[in-house]
């Protein structure tokens, strides 16, 4: 079976005033602030991990191959497991 897994930062261009929010009277205001700072919202891929786990035929679940690698730190291992 593979796998991955992926770490994301999620970061705005627009800075959420909160003492804007809070005026009274101002509902459309407050609309424009809140759509404003969401719609600058962007993520980026911080990290990401892919993984494989095999049964090794022949021997009835109890050998198994893991490996693993990650691109961004050039990191990976590949382990026999037997249980």
């Amino acid at each position: 079976m593979g796998r991955a897994a992926w770490l994301h930062h999620l970061s705005t261009r627009s800075a959420l005033r909160t003492t804007a929010l809070h005026a009274a009277g101002q509902a459309a205001a407050r609309v424009r602030g809140m759509a404003r700072h969401v719609g600058g919202m962007r993520t980026s891929l911080l990290d990401a991990t892919y993984g494989l786990d095999l049964a090794l035929p022949g021997t009835a679940g109890f050998g198994r191959l893991v490996a693993w690698y990650a691109p961004a730190r050039r990191e990976g291992m590949l382990e026999l497991r037997l249980f």
